[in-house]
């Protein structure tokens, strides 16, 4: 049999979407012996919406300094969101890559798996975002209407 699935990428967000996603993922990756990519995306959009809270100080004037902030936070959560998915492959005994982007979520998971040619990729159905969702569309929706690979909405 061909090992038509190299390279599985797994979108995490934290959610329990995307913890079902990467179980699904460990168990294509042992069948077919496939690396994965762990991919978390922090979205700016979401940085400032928080930055316009009004528990947030200094709400309506957003400085530089309360902006670097806040996504310094959201990187550190993106940080430890893959690192907790990171031992699971570890424990697995999975080989994988860990990346953390910048940007709107659907169009940096898919210029990446684009760019390094990704042959799978693996997301939950629905994420942390509820209003942007609502207002955006879904990002597993996007993903699985745009993707040049194989994509799976887990459940």
């Amino acid at each position: 049999m061909v090992n038509n699935f190299k390279k599985i990428m797994v979108c995490l967000d934290g959610s329990k979407h995307s913890e079902k996603a990467l179980s699904q993922a460990i168990q294509i990756a042992k069948k077919f012996e496939s690396k994965i990519i762990l991919v978390h995306v922090i979205e700016p959009t979401a940085v400032f919406n928080t930055m316009q809270n009004p528990a947030v100080p200094y709400w309506g004037s957003i400085s530089a300094p309360l902006l670097q902030s806040s996504l310094n936070q959201e990187q550190e959560e993106g940080n430890k969101i893959l690192a907790k998915n990171s031992h699971i492959l570890e424990k697995e005994g999975i080989s994988f890559d860990i990346v953390l982007l910048l940007g709107n979520p659907s169009e940096e998971i898919l210029n990446f798996s684009k760019k390094k040619k990704v042959d799978f990729i693996v997301v939950g159905s629905l994420g942390k975002g509820m209003l942007s969702r609502v207002l955006l569309g879904s990002v597993s929706t996007s993903i699985s209407q745009r993707a040049d690979c194989t994509v799976i909405i887990v459940r």
